[in-house]
């Protein structure tokens, strides 16, 4: 998913204010060499705490502070309230989760599909009652997208 979010997604957004980018961690060789690292070359538990990139934190820690080396993941929370408010996001991303071949499959409730799309239509106020159910809209607008993408295709 990373070359469908960043290159179609913040690209043209990125050039169009003039920002350079790169992706160095995107680089074709770099990728096919770490899918060959074994699990205790990615990951170590030290204080209690799982952490990642094991190998490309020891690289970095030859360039940059142990500070940064170590400092743990930042999450980034979308502003998905005013993407679904903007006509050009909202309605189409809707139309593709009512219309995903994945609910004729019958893996998934109907009325699931149903309470959903009245929650997107009720923001900003639904999101502020109980947030859990844009994590299972999510879910399962991805899952249909892959679904019908992947699944339905072959039928």
């Amino acid at each position: 998913r990373i070359p469908d979010l960043l290159m179609t997604n913040f690209e043209p957004i990125a050039h169009k204010f003039a920002v350079p980018t790169s992706y160095p961690f995107l680089d074709r060789n770099l990728v096919s060499w770490a899918s060959l690292l074994e699990p205790a070359e990615r990951y170590w538990y030290e204080n209690e705490n799982w952490w990642a990139k094991k190998f490309f934190r020891g690289l970095a820690a030859e360039l940059l502070p142990q500070s940064i080396v170590m400092r743990r993941r930042a999450t980034y929370e979308p502003p998905i309230v005013d993407w679904f408010q903007e006509s050009s996001f909202g309605p189409p991303v809707l139309d593709r989760f009512a219309s995903t071949t994945l609910w004729e499959a019958g893996f998934l409730r109907r009325r699931l599909r149903d309470d959903l799309i009245k929650l997107v239509r009720k923001l900003p106020e639904s999101y502020y009652t109980k947030r859990q159910w844009l994590e299972e809209f999510w879910a399962v607008l991805t899952l249909g997208a892959w679904y019908d993408r992947y699944i339905a295709r072959i039928r």
